[in-house]
């Protein structure tokens, strides 16, 4: 119950050593295999997965949750427990992705809200995003970036990337990537900064960070000589 009010108070909850070395070993290197099969066959036009501007370096690998070993990680395991205890009920795994931070090149993510992303079946229900650390965060790294309690204001309603005005092109960072067709413009993010501040989470590997899909949240270039990766999984309440 503690956990499930500060969340809801919040819009996050940070659960420390989640798991232990040894299993996020296991699991990083079952990502790392994973990434090297889908590199294999990126050239064939693979719709899981996604590289960055630049065209050369892994963003993400989608629908992990559809592969046997994180399946029942994400479904049997302790995430689904703690996504049932803060959520308040059954929960339903319903996209999960790979995210890769590399050393040097790891490209940002805008300012964004998960919530705008879903389709008509979830949009409707209670969805948390869940972020397991598989390699050390730190300040320096690319950490993830929150304005908690944001998720109070709801899903604000922004533009598709492709459908914007010159005047609402001005709204939005010169940096701005094209790999995210929805983001918060500028005006927003300094209202909401000045309401509720920023906070930057890091942490070591098996930290586990629990937002609310209505939480913005964003993260930097990583210009570090240090990679970072993690699991990105959605809950709904079912």
């Amino acid at each position: 119950m503690i956990d499930r009010a500060y969340y809801n108070k919040n819009g996050y909850l940070i659960k420390r050593y989640c798991m232990s070395k040894n299993r996020i070993s296991i699991i990083k290197n079952e990502a790392n295999e994973h990434l090297k099969k889908t590199l294999l066959d990126a050239p064939n036009g693979r719709k899981d997965f996604l590289i960055e501007d630049d065209n050369l370096t892994a963003r993400s690998i989608k629908d992990i949750h559809k592969l046997p070993f994180f399946f029942n990680i994400f479904s049997n395991g302790k995430l689904g427990k703690i996504a049932q205890r803060i959520l308040g009920g059954e929960v339903e795994c319903f996209n999960a992705k790979t995210v890769y931070k590399p050393a040097y090149s790891g490209g940002q993510f805008d300012w964004h809200q998960d919530s705008i992303y879903w389709d008509d079946d979830y949009k409707n229900k209670e969805t948390m995003t869940m972020m397991l650390f598989l390699e050390d965060v730190y300040h320096y790294n690319a950490p993830p970036m929150i304005i908690p309690r944001s998720h109070h204001h709801g899903t604000i309603d922004v533009p598709h990337r492709d459908n914007i005005t010159a005047e609402q092109r001005d709204e939005y960072p010169e940096t701005r990537t094209k790999n995210m067709q929805y983001s918060i413009p500028n005006s927003i993010i300094r209202k909401q900064h000045d309401l509720h501040g920023i906070k930057v989470i890091c942490g070591s590997a098996g930290t586990l960070l629990c937002i609310n899909a209505c939480t913005i949240h964003s993260s930097n270039l990583n210009l570090s000589p240090i990679s970072r990766m993690n699991l990105v999984v959605r809950y709904a309440k079912i």
